[in-house]
Order: structure tokens, then sequence, then C-alpha cells
């Protein structure tokens, strides 16, 4: 109003142009007002919506990943698990370590750029471990760009849990801890015969000579302690090699690459194992598996276990005639 008097008296263009100037940042300026507004009305809808949400994990935050909004639930998740209170504002890296904030930051942008998205994260801080269930989604303004992101959280920390303890009573030996025969005929379907046609294994069964001596003059006890011996030492040599598995009873199996137990490597772990194992013995039978496999699990099992009770037999053999020549 001013700049126009000044032109009614002086009649100069240089303040038609600073009018115009003028009336576009005051436009301009009311329509950022207008979108900030918006924008922090719809936030603080969604804010007093959160407040009266107890049980949910909910968190609003800006493209910078700072903190709008923090449902209640969400507060106490974040005191309970990491031991900080989150306040509008605050950055989530300050809260979350480096390594965790950057599996977050990379969810948060693969669903800025491609919308609602859900993930299951895995968490350690310290010596706490805890499973989470996110979904992260995008805010958009009228323009359709994003302006912040949804997060919401759900604990399923007991259902993993629940779920590694099912797959440890399915997959497992509980004497032992070793996988079980479910496991290894698993392994064989989808590990063995799927694998690449150049690959070879070898299905190696293994036997406690006399087992059912120590059970008898000793006791299951001490049969039971037997067992857990022999699978510590099993795991001690070979588990990086393959599968390890106890069938049942005093017989163990494990799956490994065949050029692991064609070379002097594997013998000699044979030979350690024994030592450590004396004065019990054990026998075992090796079976090549090479493609097209065309045979089922069964098949190699009874090839191995045929070749396992050969070396048995010339076990106690030898056992009974100290002067004949061990043969495997």
């Amino acid at each position: 109003m001013i700049l126009l008097l000044f032109y009614i008296y002086d009649g100069t263009k240089i303040v038609i142009y600073l009018t115009i100037l003028n009336l576009i940042f005051i436009y301009l300026w009311g329509v950022s007002q207008y979108k900030i507004k918006i924008d922090k009305n719809k936030i603080n809808i969604i804010s007093s919506i959160m407040n009266d949400v107890d049980q949910i994990n909910i968190y609003i935050v800006d493209l910078q990943m700072n903190y709008l909004a923090l449902s209640k639930s969400g507060i106490k998740f974040m005191q309970h698990y990491f031991n900080a209170t989150p306040k509008v504002g605050q950055n989530i890296s300050t809260i979350l370590s480096h390594e965790n904030y950057l599996e977050t930051r990379k969810n948060f942008l693969n669903a800025i750029y491609h919308g609602l998205t859900s993930q299951v994260d895995h968490f350690k801080e310290g010596e706490l471990e805890f499973h989470t269930l996110n979904f992260y989604t995008p805010l958009y303004d009228k323009k359709q760009k994003p302006y912040a992101l949804l997060i919401h959280t759900i604990d399923i920390s007991d259902d993993i849990i629940q779920q590694q303890k099912s797959y440890k009573l399915i997959y497992t030996d509980p004497l032992t801890g070793l996988y079980n025969r479910r496991k290894l005929t698993e392994y064989f379907e989808e590990e063995v015969k799927k694998s690449e046609k150049e690959k070879e294994f070898a299905f190696l069964l293994l036997d406690l000579d006399d087992f059912k001596q120590v059970n008898d003059q000793l006791g299951h006890i001490s049969g039971d302690k037997l067992i857990i011996n022999f699978s510590s030492l099993l795991t001690k040599y070979f588990s990086e090699t393959g599968i390890i598995c106890r069938m049942g009873g005093d017989e163990f199996c494990l799956i490994t690459d065949y050029t692991d137990t064609g070379n002097d490597v594997f013998l000699k772990k044979i030979e350690m194992l024994e030592s450590e194992f004396f004065p019990n013995k054990i026998s075992y039978g090796t079976v090549k598996i090479s493609h097209p496999i065309t045979e089922g699990f069964d098949h190699f099992y009874k090839e191995a276990d045929s070749k396992m009770y050969q070396m048995k037999s010339n076990n106690k053999e030898v056992a009974n005639n100290p002067k004949q020549k061990k043969h495997s």
C-alpha cells in the first residue's frame, strides 16, 4: 500500500516492479504457511489419536528421520528394548545403534520410493535380542509427494522364540542337540538333490562298537554320556564340513562334500576322533553321491549301512585275533 502511494505521487516504473514483487512474495509466503499449517494439522490429528492407543507401537518421522509423533506404547517399547525415551524432534540415529540405524534407514527409503512395505527385523542390543514386524507407510501431501513416514511396530519376539522351540523339537535330537533323521532327509532332498551337477557328496554312517554292553554293564546313564561325548567329538571335527545327525541309538550320519572324505585331512580327522574316543571304538561306512541322483535317501543309507557293518565285522575279527590285520 505504501509503495502504491509512492507510485501515485512519483509515477516511476521501479515502484510498479517493487509492488509486483511484493505481492508475489506475500502470495508465496501465504501458500507456504498454509501448507505448513495443513501438514501440522495432519500430524496433530494423528498425534491425538495415537495418544489414545496403548497397545500399538506407532511412530511418525519426517524425511530426515526425526520423530514427529509417538504413541504411548511406542515410547514404552523404546524404553524397554533400547533404554531410551524418544521425543518429538529427536533423530532416530541418536537412539539406534549404527548397524540398526542403517537397516532402518534402508527400510525407510524403500517405503518412500515404493510405497507401503513390511519387514521382519531382528535386533540385538547388548545381551538383549528381540524381533519386530514393521509396517512402513508413507504420508503424502496434496501433490502426492511424501512428507513423512508412519511406522507401525509389532513385537513378535515371543512368536519367534516359540517358532525356534518348535523347530528344535521337530528337527533336533533332545539328548545331543544334533539334527535328527527328519532334518537329514529334508537336507538330502533340498540341498543334495538340488545341488549343482558338478558337486559330489559323501554319505557317512557311523556306529559305536559294543554300545549295548555299555548300557548293560554300566547302565543307560553311562550310555547317554558316551553318546553325548561322541556327538561332541563329531561336532568338533566335522561341524564345518556338512550336516551331522543322530539317527537314533548309537548311530550317527554325516553328509558332506565328497572331496572332504577323499583326502588325508578327512582320514586325519577320523584318526584324531578315534584317539580321543579311545578306549571306545567306532565303525563307519562311506558312499559317494554323484549326479544324476536318481535314488532316494534310503538307497544311500542302506549302502553306507552295509559298508559300516562290514567294518564292524572286521573290527570284531581283529579283536578276536589280534594278529589279523584290520581292514576298513
